[in-house]
């Protein structure tokens, strides 16, 4: 499956050597999974083909899906070393948190603060809402699909849960 678009884009950041690999990892105190790395080896950074991930939780981009446009290579301006910037700007204060597409306010982060393989979430800062989307980035990046219909929810006749409504807003 090619992930990436054919054209070179604002998010390739050149080859990739083990040297910048090591310094990333340092600097950011995580070790990218390993699908991830070898994605990087490949292209590193890019737009992606199959832009719509799906989730079950209504979300500020839609009811039934993310929009994830790309993937960061290690590099910056855009790419993975924005990470300090990006959490400082729109007040993300976990440092377990690697934010690998961002279209802010909405992010999609790998999630360190449980383990050490990390889970994939999408977060929008302003609507302080969280999602957990795939258990590890392999999940996330086969979950990826070319479009996704949004569905309508019909409010009137729906009884939303307390946590669902906490999940909305």
């Amino acid at each position: 499956m090619k992930l990436w678009e054919e054209e070179l884009d604002e998010y390739y950041q050149g080859e990739i050597d083990l040297q910048s690999l090591e310094n990333l990892q340092k600097e950011l105190k995580v070790e990218l999974p390993n699908f991830y790395i070898q994605l990087l080896k490949k292209r590193n950074g890019f737009y992606l083909k199959k832009k719509y991930y799906p989730t079950n939780t209504p979300n500020s981009w839609a009811n039934n899906s993310v929009h994830v446009d790309f993937l960061y290579g290690i590099g910056e301006a855009p790419g993975l070393l924005d990470n300090l910037y990006l959490r400082k700007e729109w007040g993300i204060r976990s440092k377990k948190l690697l934010i690998i597409s961002a279209d802010a306010p909405m992010f999609i982060c790998l999630d360190y603060r449980r383990k050490k393989n990390p889970s994939v979430i999408f977060i929008d800062v302003e609507q302080n809402q969280e999602i957990q989307l795939a258990k590890d980035f392999e999940e996330f990046v086969e979950g990826l699909v070319d479009y996704i219909e949004e569905e309508q929810l019909n409010l009137d006749d729906a009884e939303l849960s307390v946590q669902e409504i906490i999940e909305y807003y």
